[in-house]
């Protein structure tokens, strides 16, 4: 084996691992905005178990407004979804960001947050816990 094919190995194996870091910038991507998307639904649904127990018509009104919000989305996504089909090759690269889907969670861990302040209330449900935990360390460790 010559240096030649020794050097266009290596060009070929780069050339594939460039495609797979693309292909898998993409995935991640999507992975993580589907997970914070799951986490918003996650949260509704222990936020709306909590409120059950002594403020129905809050939970009810939680549940309804975030059922806007997926409807929103699920309309958004399928137009997005009939425009992909028409469009071109530049406009079919990936430009989202990541805000959104962090905003869709951001008004639970701020309620957590005030709830822990103003009322001292301990949630005892996985997620609105852990959160609450995760803030009383953050509190710690930076204050």
């Amino acid at each position: 084996m010559d240096l030649r094919s020794i050097r266009d190995s290596g060009r070929k194996l780069d050339f594939g691992f460039q495609a797979i870091a693309t292909g898998f910038r993409g995935i991640t991507s999507f992975c993580f905005r589907l997970g914070l998307l799951l986490l918003f639904i996650w949260y509704v649904y222990e936020s709306a178990l909590t409120l059950w127990t002594h403020h129905r018509v809050l939970a009810v009104t939680l549940v309804l407004a975030a059922a806007a919000v997926l409807l929103i989305f699920v309309v958004l996504v399928l137009v997005r979804y009939q425009e992909f089909e028409n469009a071109t090759l530049e406009a079919k690269e990936e430009k989202s960001s990541f805000l959104p889907f962090l905003l869709l969670n951001l008004p639970f861990v701020a309620a957590v947050e005030l709830a822990d302040l103003w009322c001292g209330h301990r949630f005892t449900s996985w997620l609105l816990g852990l959160t609450q935990d995760l803030l009383r360390w953050i509190v710690r460790r930076f204050s």
